[in-house]
């Protein structure tokens, strides 16, 4: 069905009041909070059984083979998915090789959304079908481009009157996202049915159970959304949503005044091609631009470094050890990551992981961009500097001459490109992440992540004596084991990419595990960043569905082995693409709510404690006494329920501007890794919720990586992680085999719980065959009797370390 060619705005907002009405049960009003979230929480729990499929009896060869049945059928249904949803050339191809059908492709096909600048490529505006009129052309002007034209692009201010026509073209409200389709319970499953070797009617019965288990889900946290909404709305102060929406409201006209359009030719004259033209009418360039040397100025950029803090017993002195800088356009949808980890180096024979991790004394950090991979300095212990490159060969062969250890104990020299301390005394006490992002019309927005603080966040005094014994080099070390993934959306995206994409990764894992059962050795990288990045932004049809943004997202998905497990491996929303202008005030809380709770369907049910750093939890079940405090005001925060690490984020957000709705002093529903607070911003109207790490956290990884994947109860868990998989490999206490049995088994469990997250976005039986098909490759592995063989033989490996999987 073709998108509306009209303006988007707020689809969060003015839609999600009729769609909210629509889904909230008709007794919900009679519910209380905490009912609401009991409800989501075992509405969202709940996961149909697969009992027909009998594993434990099968041989290697067998399991090989069904496993590579089901891959077979992941594959046909992942190339089963129109190429036009992300393909300009299928596109181009399909509508006609000519002006005219392609102009009203894109007019038909993408919807108008305000925001100033390049955003989106041509590809993601086709995926998310929707960009401002700079990135709408570009995609028009690539397909010219591709049937033989020369094209450029054309700019021009439009005045009062065109900017209306724009905006009364949208109808006065969002475009919501389409009611699902009736379950086709005749829908062919014969090629699944045969594959496994079972009835058709029982995996369409299972599709069913998939589909109603889903909608359940979907339906209670639409609920708990609206709820949350209203009620965290009426705690702003109203005069503080209607200047934030008055705001929305300017940006969006200053940037429908800011009018792009394509020109085309074919050897001759130029001629005006422009998908907003029966709003705008015709006009003179004030400008032309060749279509790929667009001014730079004109980009949103996403920009990390890593920088390390060493101390010298008066001052911290900082210096950056990795950056990379890359357009948003570039950066949507694309596997970044951020790696750290120690020179290589051989440890003992018998050595314990902790006696590893003291002997640490250098470290690596490393920033995946697709197939690139970008280093610059190696950082000691004594936070001297060099180049890594320089580094890691002079480990690797040997030639450094200090005397053992990791670099003689960190003695890196300080070669070109590094900076070396000025005495032996300095120490390095502090590592962090910062994501900065900058574009046309907007502030810049720095988020910092502590990757490893000595001093915990209090900082450091003149007076202040470093102490590195053991223990705080293990910890120090522990914590420099760092495999963030990283990944960046704009929007909302057909749920049948999102399903694609999640049948290529689940395929690709069962052929690692399918080829480990046949005695191959095959290779797998990490991609869960990959599909949760197209999970976060698969079309759903309730208020999960996120709003066409205006600015981007960025999620860091975090595996440090040192951090409490509770943020061990979150979800951490570091930047919320703000949401279009809309006519409701509350737009933007609704839009912040949805965030916060938009992929949080496996929360543990109430009284869980890896339940414990969540907002919205904390919000369900002590709804009374909430504080809202305006910005700058820390000392309001005396009298509230936030404390240590926690108060100093708090108090930092507060400094930056924003305002805060904290929880009362008297909480008594969060565990031990402290309170939350919801974070308001005055100059968008948004809200998020922020964890006791000062991220805007999400509990899924929390609650299904350590929780499920081999229910482990020690902090060295993360071991078990695609980053421990990594580092055991480095450190020799993994052979290739293991290596790829334990990434895979790793990776397995985050794209079961991606598959899961689909069937809140399923509308045919087309996408519950990948969701079904995934389900059943997870049985193959995680609930046959390989999984206890998985279990075994990492617990075998941490024993070797003087280490335990815990009490149960």
């Amino acid at each position: 069905m073709p998108r509306q060619g009209g303006l988007r705005s707020g689809a969060l907002g003015i839609a999600a009041t009729w769609l909210f009405a629509f889904l909230l049960p008709a007794d919900a009003g009679a519910q209380s909070p905490a009912d609401l979230y009991g409800t989501m929480a075992d509405a969202c729990a709940t996961e149909p059984e697969v009992d027909f499929l009998d594993v434990d009896a099968l041989s290697d060869g067998e399991l090989a083979a069904l496993m590579d049945a089901v891959a077979a059928v992941l594959g046909e249904e992942a190339a089963a998915v129109p190429a036009q949803l992300d393909d300009p050339v299928e596109v181009m191809l399909g509508a006609g090789m000519e002006e005219a059908p392609l102009r009203q492709w894109v007019r038909d096909h993408t919807a108008l959304v305000a925001y100033a600048g390049h955003l989106r490529s041509p590809v993601t505006t086709l995926m998310e079908g929707a960009g401002n009129s700079l990135d709408r052309s570009l995609l028009l002007a690539e397909m010219m481009y591709l049937a033989g034209f020369d094209v450029r692009l054309a700019h021009r201010t439009l005045d009062d009157g065109q900017i209306d026509a724009l905006l009364a073209a949208a109808g006065g409200g969002a475009e919501a996202a389409e009611a699902p389709e009736p379950a086709d319970t005749g829908a062919d499953v014969q090629g699944l049915a045969t594959a496994i070797g079972v009835e058709p009617s029982v995996v369409a019965a299972y599709a069913d159970a998939q589909i109603a288990a889903g909608a359940d889900c979907d339906a209670a946290l639409a609920a708990l959304i609206d709820e949350q909404s209203v009620r965290l709305a009426g705690m702003i102060p109203a005069e503080a949503l209607g200047a934030a929406a008055q705001a929305a409201t300017a940006r969006q006209r200053a940037a429908l005044a800011d009018h792009w359009w394509v020109q085309y030719s074919l050897g001759g004259d130029w001629s005006d091609l422009d998908p907003s033209a029966e709003e705008v009418g015709d006009g003179a360039p004030e400008a032309v631009f060749a279509r790929p040397d667009l001014p730079a100025d004109l980009d949103h950029r996403l920009a990390l470094r890593v920088v390390a803090d060493r101390w010298d017993g008066q001052e911290l002195h900082s210096e950056t050890l990795v950056a990379a800088e890359l357009p948003v356009a570039e950066a949507a949808y694309q596997p970044i990551t951020l790696d750290i980890g120690p020179l290589p180096g051989s440890p003992e024979t018998g050595a314990t992981m902790e006696e590893v991790l003291a002997a640490h004394t250098a470290w690596v950090p490393a920033i995946g961009i697709g197939e690139d991979t970008l280093i610059d300095l190696a950082v000691s212990d004594t936070g001297e500097t060099r180049e890594a490159a320089e580094a890691v060969q002079e480990q690797i062969e040997g030639l450094s001459d200090t005397g053992g250890g990791l670099l003689g104990g960190g003695a890196l020299g300080g070669g070109a490109g590094g900076q070396e301390a000025d005495d032996a005394a300095t120490t390095l006490v502090a590592v962090r992440l910062e994501v900065e992002i900058t574009g046309p019309g907007a502030e810049p927005h720095l988020a910092t992540r502590t990757i490893y603080d000595y001093f915990g966040g209090a900082g450091a005094e003149a007076s202040t004596e470093v102490v590195m014994d053991d223990a705080a080099r293990v910890e120090r070390a522990a914590s420099l084991l760092v495999s963030d993934e990283i990944a960046v959306t704009t929007g909302t995206i057909p749920a049948a990419l999102a399903a694609r994409g999640a049948a290529e990764d689940m395929a690709a894992v069962l052929a690692v595990l399918s080829g480990l059962l046949s005695g191959e050795r095959p290779e797998i990288e990490p991609v869960s960043a990959h599909s949760i990045a197209l999970d976060w932004a698969a079309d759903r049809p309730s208020g999960l569905r996120q709003a066409d943004m205006a600015s981007p997202t960025v999620l860091i998905v975090h595996h440090h082995a040192g951090q409490d497990p509770a943020g061990a491996s979150a979800i951490d929303i570091v930047s919320l693409g703000a949401a279009p202008a809309s006519a409701d005030p509350a737009a933007g809380v609704r839009h912040g709510v949805s965030a916060t709770l938009g992929e949080n369907l496996f929360l543990p049910v109430p009284g869980s404690p890896l339940a414990r750093d969540n907002a919205a939890r904390a919000f369900a079940l002590q709804p009374e006494d909430w504080t809202f405090v305006g910005p700058g005001d820390a000392q309001a925060l005396a009298d509230t329920g936030l404390a240590g690490p926690t108060r100093a984020f708090a108090e930092q957000d507060l400094a930056a501007g924003y305002a805060l709705i904290v929880p009362p002093a008297d909480t008594t529903v969060l565990g031990d890794s402290g309170p939350t607070y919801w974070r308001f911003d005055p100059a968008t109207g948004a809200v998020l919720g922020i964890g006791p790490h000062g991220y805007g956290q999400n509990m899924r990884e929390v609650g299904e990586m350590l929780q499920d994947l081999v229910r482990m109860r020690h902090w060295f868990a993360a071991y078990a992680g695609i980053m421990g998989c990594i580092y055991l490999d480095a450190t020799g206490y993994l052979s290739g085999d293991q290596v790829i049995l334990c990434m895979a088994a790793s990776i397995l469990s985050v794209h079961q719980q991606s598959l899961k997250l689909l069937g809140t976005a399923i509308n045919s039986y087309a996408h519950a065959r990948v969701v079904i098909a995934g389900g059943i490759a997870g049985i193959l592995v995680v609930q046959s009797g390989r999984r206890e063989a998985i279990i075994e033989a990492v617990g075998d490996i941490l024993a070797n370390m003087g280490l335990s999987f815990g009490d149960e």
